[in-house]
This record gives C-alpha cells, structure tokens and sequence, in this order.
C-alpha cells in the first residue's frame, strides 16, 4: 500500500512517500521552490515524489494529512469566544484564512490533483508520535510530543508497542512549552518559529538570574510532570505580540527591539527560560519511566529541537534508567486503541533519545505491518 503523507499552510510544508515497509521519498517544499519557510501548498513536492517513484497520483493508495482541520477549527471558535472582544483579530484574520486554505484541504487534493482515493487527517500530535516511533529502533517506548500548539494539544505522551501507539495523557492550550519559549522568542526580539535557535545559542553566554521568576510565578510545574502557564501573563490573541504587559512589569527587563543590541539582560534572560525549560522536560520522563517501566523513550515535536534540554532530560533520568535496569521497578500498561500503520508524516520535527545502556545498537526496526 502506497500512502503519501502531507503536511502545509503552517510552516515548511513537506511531502513523505512510504509503503508497507520504507520511506520511499520525503522533501520539503523549499527545497524546491527556493522560498524559507515555504508554507504554500506542497505542489511541487508532490510532483517530485511522483517523479521520483514513477507514479501517478492515483496510483496512491491513500493520502493522509498531518492534522484535523476540523478539530482545530473547533479550538480556534473555542480561543474567539472565550476571549471576545480581545479575539477579534482571529474573527476577522485567522478564521476566513483558515476556512479558505486548511479546512478544505482533501477537496483541493481532489480539484487540483485530481486524486479519487481515500483522504485521511491523522492528529497533530499522533503524527509527531508516529514519526519518532515508527522509525526509532526501539519495540516499546514511551513517546513524548512537545511543540506549541496541534488542534487543543500542546503535549501528549503515548505509549509505543509494535505497530501500536496507545495514547496515555495530553495537555490541552493554552499550557504550552511550545508556547513558553516562543514568547520569549518574540521578547527577546527574535522570530517566532525561526529564531528559537538564536535563543538557545544565546543562553551560554548569559546567567539564569530570572529563572525564579519564570519558574513558579509564570510556568508551574507539577509533581507528575505537567506544567501549567499562568495565563495573566500572555495574550495569544495578539498578533504583534504573545505577552501582557504585566510580563514587562514582573521581570524588570524591557524587551529588546529586532533592531537593538543584545545586551546582558537578554543574554541572562534567555539562558533563564533555557534553564527553565530544561528543569521542565527533565522532570517529565522520570515518572513516565517508573509507570510504564521502561527506560526507552522518543522526543517530537518543536520543542524537541531543543538539544540541550534533551541532553538534561537523558542526564536526569540516568538513576531511573539504572534503577530499571536492576528490576527495581515495573509497570504495564494495558493496550487501548491502535494505529496499525506507520504514519511517519512529513514535516513533523522528530527527536528520540534514550535514558541507560540497554538500546540494541545497530539493530534495525521492524516496520509495523499494515492491516
């Protein structure tokens, strides 16, 4: 079975091609048509994968798009209503622009591609899953999606086995790590979805000396892992900013310009949400490893590109691993449903790390069967 998974009109739209056993093809839009970031509708890419492979589109068995439009349509009339008049920026902006590009996303495959098979919308953060998972040597893991916001979804936790993801926990937006590190993105004056990287290379240079009052008073977290935002001090309605002045107010620092120098503020500021970020994630995977005793575990989503946090996290959780390891501890988990297909959708960022010594190195995956 032939299956071309899409993802678009977000950002880096992507193209994967796979069958039974393989990923045939996978590109990114960009590459093709030369713009960054290209979030248009993957044309080019679908037409290079058909080229690629010697297909036509309707040799496609299936076409499965990364997200529920639908669900996520739901989420924003939910964000309009319970913030109203605030949200009138999404009533007259995001929503017709969504309802226009996103929402009818299997009729333009079936208009402009002239596709006749079946189309299918995964969930944001079981595509993030899938593609950690699915292609992770590992028969059982626990799998942690982190990014800024899917349908409702800023984090799930699913629970790997075979060709099986059993979905365990989720946190719903606004709480977001995603979130969290993007307004400070957007604070420090740098681009949200492209200048978190210049976040966490200026976090070495500078001190955590604002870490207490980012951690507690703005971003609480929990003893089973779970984090929370205090919401008094974001405003996800705005578009020229994500933060409430009583931001400005609590740190003391002004935000910085794109135009202004970086100076040791910023510099201690973002080594602060660096670190505040790290103790979070760190403090994600001990429980999940005690609950479902398993020391192998897979990262996705956009936080997972957050490599130093990930390194903290494996670090962190080295006594748990060993304590396993030992037979110390142990879990099970019934299964629940299952995805019985592998459904490595492009696009979604991906990231598996381990925690001890007990990854089969150099042992392939078995691809997961399909029904």
């Amino acid at each position: 079975m032939l299956i071309l998974g899409i993802s678009c009109y977000y950002h880096d739209s992507a193209v994967a091609l796979v069958d039974d056993s393989r990923i045939l093809f996978a590109i990114h839009e960009e590459r093709l048509s030369r713009r960054k970031h290209d979030a248009r509708f993957p044309v080019l890419a679908i037409g290079s994968a058909l080229h690629a492979s010697g297909l036509r589109i309707n040799d496609i068995d299936r076409i499965v798009f990364y997200e529920d439009p639908k669900l996520k349509l739901s989420r924003l009339w939910d964000q309009v209503i319970d913030n109203w008049p605030r949200s009138r920026r999404i009533f007259d902006a995001d929503l017709p622009r969504f309802v226009q590009h996103k929402l009818p996303i299997a009729s333009q495959l079936r208009v402009h591609m002239g596709f006749n098979h079946r189309v299918e919308f995964s969930e944001h953060h079981r595509s993030h899953a899938a593609s950690a998972f699915f292609t992770s040597p590992f028969e059982r893991a626990v799998v942690v999606t982190l990014d800024g916001v899917g349908e409702y979804e800023t984090a799930s936790v699913h629970l790997g086995e075979g060709n099986r993801l059993t979905k365990l926990r989720s946190i719903h937006f606004p709480h977001s790590l995603g979130l969290f590190y993007s307004v400070f993105t957007q604070y420090l004056g740098f681009e949200v979805n492209e200048g978190e990287y210049k976040v966490m290379g200026l976090a070495p240079y500078g001190r955590p000396r604002y870490r207490d009052k980012l951690l507690g008073p703005i971003l609480k977290l929990h003893e089973d892992g779970a984090f929370t935002l205090n919401r008094r001090f974001f405003d996800f309605c705005r578009h020229d900013r994500h933060y409430d002045p009583s931001l400005i107010a609590h740190l003391g620092v002004m935000p910085r310009r794109p135009d202004e120098p970086v100076r040791e503020e910023h510099h201690d500021l973002a080594a602060s949400v660096q670190e505040a970020l790290e103790i979070a994630i760190a403090g994600i995977l001990p429980p999940l490893m005690r609950e479902y005793g398993t020391s192998d575990f897979c990262f996705a989503g956009g936080v997972a590109l957050k490599d130093h946090a990930l390194a903290r996290a494996r670090s962190g959780t080295a006594l748990s691993a060993r304590r396993l390891s030992r037979g110390r501890l142990s879990g099970t988990r019934d299964q629940g449903d299952a995805v019985a297909q592998q459904d490595p959708i492009p696009g979604m960022r991906r990231y598996c790390r381990r925690a001890g010594n007990r990854a089969r190195r150099g042992q392939g995956r078995r691809h997961p069967a399909r029904p």
